[in-house]
């Protein structure tokens, strides 16, 4: 976590500990490192220094320590997982697992999460649409295939369901196929067979595959008849 130090905290004789030095520190001195009496340091930053006044020389009991080392996490946590969304849109649970990766604990990542939800910073709609319009884009497959990938990037079944309807109507979807059957058709040629195979592959249905193919073996048969 950004290498804070939270070593365990040693209480002098009447339970508190002290602040022995605060600079500048994390990545290019935008934090505040907190040192302590018993070697140990975290951070902060200014922002949460000054609200809590913390200062060179202040002592506070131990118990205080454990709220600030909270905070600090929380603040380490948020500021990770804002820094993966700008660069792009996250599930919940896709952000959830990153985090996890990165050692934060289980309840900062609720706090997290829960207040990033709050500010519209995390929305499974909107990180399912936008997945949506790329694979339609990139590899565009059918229905089935688009519903297990969403639930495989943890997203809700009703909002992957929801969100298929609004996106895949059937224009949008007969336009996938045909991009589909353009990239599949570099490796099977015109082999009905083989075509069919590989769009079941993509999540296609084979009543919609049957249909659009034949259309399209039909029309090439005639172009080619009148050459």
């Amino acid at each position: 976590m950004e290498n804070e130090e939270r070593g365990e905290a040693s209480s002098s004789q009447n339970g508190s500990i002290t602040i022995t030095e605060i600079k500048k520190g994390g990545i290019r001195g935008k934090k505040t490192e907190i040192v302590l009496s018993d070697g140990s340091s975290f951070f902060l930053s200014p922002k949460i220094v000054r609200t809590e006044g913390l200062e060179k020389g202040c002592s506070f009991p131990v118990e205080r320590l454990g709220l600030l080392l909270k905070l600090s996490e929380e603040e380490s946590a948020c500021n990770r997982a804002l820094t993966l969304l700008s660069r792009r849109e996250h599930s919940e649970t896709e952000l959830r697992k990153k985090l996890l990766n990165r050692g934060y604990s289980v309840k900062a990542i609720d706090n997290v999460t829960k207040k990033l939800k709050y500010y519209g910073y995390i929305d499974d709609g909107r990180f399912a649409r936008e997945w949506l319009s790329v694979r339609l884009r990139n590899h565009p497959e059918g229905r089935r295939a688009l519903y297990f990938g969403l639930l495989k990037k943890g997203v809700k079944r009703e909002i992957a369901e929801d969100t298929i309807k609004e996106v895949l109507t059937a224009e949008a979807e007969m336009m996938a196929l045909e991009k589909a059957i353009k990239q599949v058709s570099g490796r099977t040629g015109y082999d009905k067979a083989k075509m069919k195979r590989a769009l079941s592959g993509r999540g296609f249905s084979l009543s919609l595959i049957k249909v659009f193919l034949e259309e399209q073996i039909f029309s090439l048969i005639f172009w080619i008849d009148l050459l």
